[in-house]
């Protein structure tokens, strides 16, 4: 049986106060007991003084045992109600009204008969007796008063203040009558330790307690720009609110200040920020100068370039047909080259000998094809190409077969040896110079990097690269897993490394919407890209990433 209950409350100028509550029970219980479905909390209804049951439209009302009950003034036993029907119960009218839809029934129940001395005239013997054993209210309410006094107000501050007391009733833990409530999972390790966060009895929590743990905490903003140093941590997070740390999430907490932000921080290049709908394209940060390096906030509404001095066109390595190599033909995809952190919010760093080798050997001699030189500085290019082709003059000697028959001082060494020497290192000179010009030049390393021929020999201009485009900003890749790379990434189609392809506000939108939860959106805060406490992700550079 569904049910509506109105309960209507008379005030004294005859306004009416309706409160409503759905029930759904096999059988409405009417009566003064606390189990009772319609609790009548008056001494003259019985614990269990009726019972309304029914199903299909047809319903009926029954007295319990030999209590009395009128339905539309009449006594009965047993009754069947119709719309309109009046029973009454004690001092109490319950009236039988439409049932809304979705409801079997729908009661409303109003006192028509209050409590007073005419009415405590007609309570039994028995009921009178018991008022007479009982002490009188008053004295109740000053023993009750006393007491929670004593144990939940006087125990209490004097196990703050003494510690002596405090260790003597450590197992009846008088502090934890003033615990507002349970403490969050991450502070449950410390939950029986108070004093490691409240220090100080009767004064609120300060940051020193909080920073004794939690001093790699960073500041949201450059001190410089703005100090937050006046606000408490507890301003932000407040403990004793359940077993999740309750930190404010709402956006109005950003937009308080970054609406108008210039009003907070004067010397900030940041734009405001009102709602997500309102917010401003992405300004990743891109390399200036790959010698310093220097990073800039461009939008990504100009079409910005970023200049790493490498190499790489996206669009001849996503062929669909596939590239030819040494091994036959290889189909690339993003992820052949762009492979997440364990923790899958990151991509590692794109390394020659994990991404790039498989397809671009550093070998520089057809004959011996494993010969192969390090991915690193010129100077070590060239040290390991000479050291091979001086190995191979040096075994090309010992293959001939020369008989000395004149004695010679050890040390010493015939012109002809000395001539056939400097033309083996005459030789090797000029096969390094070789290679280096195949290896360092535009078929070689200066594929994939900006090289120059200078008068001191090779040079491999330096490449820094950005670790995170958007270091204020927080994304999972993992989380996004089921999305295409493609479709937030336009690499299919850059033929240049210097084209930023990262995607722009609208696209975000396209799945993500503001706070308040939407059709085929996600619902999404301020906090859901961004972290309050500033973590900056530090420049990587190609030594780096060795």
């Amino acid at each position: 049986m569904k049910a509506r209950i109105e309960q209507i409350v008379r005030k004294r100028k005859g306004l009416a106060d309706v409160s409503e509550r759905d029930v759904d029970v096999a059988a409405l219980r009417i009566g003064r007991s606390g189990a009772a479905d319609i609790h009548l909390a008056d001494p003259r209804v019985r614990l269990d003084h009726a019972v309304i049951e029914g199903a299909e439209g047809r319903f009926e009302v029954r007295a319990v045992g030999d209590a009395i009950m009128l339905v539309d003034g009449r006594p009965t036993a047993v009754s069947v109600l119709e719309r309109g029907a009046r029973i009454s119960v004690g001092p109490y009218e319950l009236r039988v009204g439409e049932a809304p839809a979705g409801r079997d029934l729908a009661i409303a129940v109003e006192l028509v008969d209050p409590f007073d001395a005419e009415s405590a005239a007609a309570l039994t013997p028995d009921m009178r007796e018991i008022g007479r054993h009982l002490p009188e209210r008053r004295l109740v309410a000053w023993v009750l008063s006393l007491v929670i006094l004593v144990l939940f107000l006087a125990v209490p501050v004097i196990a703050a203040l003494s510690p002596g007391v405090r260790e003597a009733t450590k197992s009846f833990r008088p502090l934890v009558a003033w615990s507002t409530g349970p403490i969050s999972n991450v502070h449950r390790p410390i939950a029986e330790n108070c004093s490691a966060c409240h220090a100080k009895p009767f004064v609120q929590v300060e940051n020193a307690q909080c920073l004794a743990c939690h001093a790699s905490a960073r500041q949201h903003a450059d001190p410089q720009i703005v100090d937050l140093g006046g606000l408490r941590c507890e301003s932000c997070h407040k403990e004793h609110n359940g077993v999740r740390l309750a930190t404010r999430a709402d956006d109005g907490f950003c937009t308080g200040c970054h609406s108008a932000i210039a009003g907070v921080a004067s010397n900030t290049a940041l734009t405001n920020v009102g709602s997500f709908a309102a917010h401003p394209e992405f300004r990743p940060g891109l390399v200036a100068d790959p010698v310093g390096p220097d990073i800039r906030r461009v939008s990504l509404a100009s079409r910005p370039i970023e200049s790493s001095n490498l190499r790489f066109p996206h669009d001849k390595h996503l062929r669909r047909e596939g590239l030819r190599t040494a091994g036959g033909i290889v189909t690339l995809a993003c992820a052949s080259c762009h492979v997440p952190d364990p923790g899958g919010g990151r991509m590692r760093p794109v390394r020659m000998e994990s991404q790039c080798s498989g397809c671009h050997t550093l070998g520089f001699e057809r004959r011996f094809p494993d010969w192969t030189v390090p991915h690193g500085e010129p100077d070590k290019v060239r040290r390991a190409i000479a050291g091979l082709y001086s190995q191979l003059a040096l075994a090309e000697r010992r293959d001939v077969d020369r008989v000395r028959p004149d004695r010679q001082r050890p040390g010493e060494s015939t012109p002809e040896e000395r001539a056939l020497r400097e033309a083996d290192r005459a030789w090797v000179e000029a096969r390094t110079e070789e290679a280096m010009a195949t290896t360092l030049g535009a078929s070689g390393c200066g594929l994939c990097h900006a090289t120059e021929r200078t008068p001191e020999g090779w040079a491999v201009k330096p490449v820094r690269v950005s670790q995170e485009y958007m270091p204020k900003a927080r994304f999972n890749h993992a989380r996004h897993g089921t999305v295409d790379c493609g479709e937030c990434h336009a690499a299919q189609n850059s033929s240049s490394s210097e084209e930023v392809l990262m995607p722009g506000i609208e696209t975000c939108r396209g799945c993500h919407g503001g706070p308040v939860p939407a059709a085929d959106k996600v619902a999404s805060t301020c906090l859901s890209c961004h972290a309050f406490h500033a973590h900056p992700v530090p420049i990587r550079s190609a030594e780096a990433v060795r």
